[in-house]
């Protein structure tokens, strides 16, 4: 499902839309992988939260057994320390030979920050992560002991003992959309993830990034339509849900996000909507328009040369809607 455009790799990965039972959260995860695997998609994105019933990490290592694709590990420092984190990417990337994926996210639900006394500011969190990108660099990049001495983080001659093949090396990609994460971006040198913006107009200031969207797409704008409420309809509990996950958010897309919902529609960009993250079924706006509104649409981002795609997709129909899109993309639209 990966895309090639004009020469230009675009990698794509998936993740499972929320469900709120152990037995469906866990099949969910299990058929997403499944269908990823067999769309060729370069991996999975897994999550990391208080709410989530399992560890990103076991999903990670699930995903490596199971298939051959990349796991993309959410890591969050309030978690796990940067040498242990270090320690399983190398372990899982020699034991399975495969290339990891990290996503380095600073936010969680404040209910979770409070049982775990994590009390430092939003820009103290990317401060900590920086230091936490730069451990992980080193145990990345270095075959001896590493020590580093930093206000959040002390490390002295820690070693994995091992050295990352370079046909397999790491990548990290750093989440967020507010200045803390711009400026750690900038600092780093890192791919960024951040949501799909709800303006046209913004796509130029795209490129190199990574973009989280769903996409719902029919022959025509209606029968996609139709097709997008059928899929997320209202859910009441849902949005009560969200309305509790906003109460002390510090995230600025989740801010973002929440402020466009009370929006009945988006003029200059139709295609946009936000009843996923409405009624809590996912955490990003879907694309929802005739396969010639959306194949556009992509076209453009791909223009842009972006670095990724992080899709929520509910059930393989769409898995098969969505590949066969790409494939014309590539193909110039036919």
């Amino acid at each position: 499902m990966n895309i090639n455009y004009q020469g230009h790799a675009i990698k794509i990965f998936t993740h499972p839309h929320r469900s709120y039972t152990f037995d469906t959260y866990m099949q969910n995860h299990k058929d997403v992988i499944m269908w990823s695997d067999a769309y060729k998609c370069e991996g999975m994105l897994c999550s990391t939260s208080g709410y989530d019933a399992f560890d990103a990490w076991v999903w990670a290592q699930y995903l490596c057994e199971q298939t051959s694709i990349s796991p993309f590990i959410a890591v969050n420092p309030i978690y796990v320390h940067p040498f242990a984190a270090a320690r399983k990417i190398f372990s899982l990337s020699k034991l399975y030979n495969r290339k990891l994926y990290i996503n380095c996210v600073t936010g969680s639900a404040q209910a979770d920050l409070n049982q775990l006394n994590d009390s430092l500011t939003h820009t103290e969190r990317y401060e900590r992560m920086g230091e936490y990108i730069e451990i992980l660099q080193l145990f990345f990049a270095t075959k001896g002991p590493v020590s580093f001495e930093g206000k959040y983080y002390t490390i002295k001659q820690a070693s994995l003992e091992g050295q990352f093949d370079e046909s397999i090396y790491p990548e990290l990609a750093v989440a967020g959309e507010s200045e803390n994460a711009i400026a750690l971006r900038d600092k780093s040198g890192l791919p960024q993830l951040q949501m799909l913006p709800s303006d046209m107009n913004s796509f130029p200031q795209m490129a190199g990034k990574s973009l989280a969207l769903g996409i719902i797409a029919r022959q025509t704008k209606e029968e996609a339509w139709e097709a997008a409420k059928q899929l997320y309809p209202n859910d009441r509990f849902g949005q009560k849900l969200l309305k509790m996950s906003m109460i002390g958010n510090q995230t600025e897309w989740k801010d973002r996000l929440n402020t466009e919902m009370e929006t009945e529609g988006f003029e200059n960009f139709p295609q946009y909507w936000l009843g996923p993250f409405k009624n809590k079924y996912a955490d990003c706006p879907y694309l929802v328009g005739s396969y010639d509104e959306i194949r556009e649409i992509i076209t453009k981002l791909c223009d842009q040369k972006i670095h990724s795609m992080v899709l929520t997709i509910k059930n393989v129909e769409e898995f098969d809607i969505i590949n066969k899109l790409f494939r014309e993309i590539e193909n110039g639209g036919y």
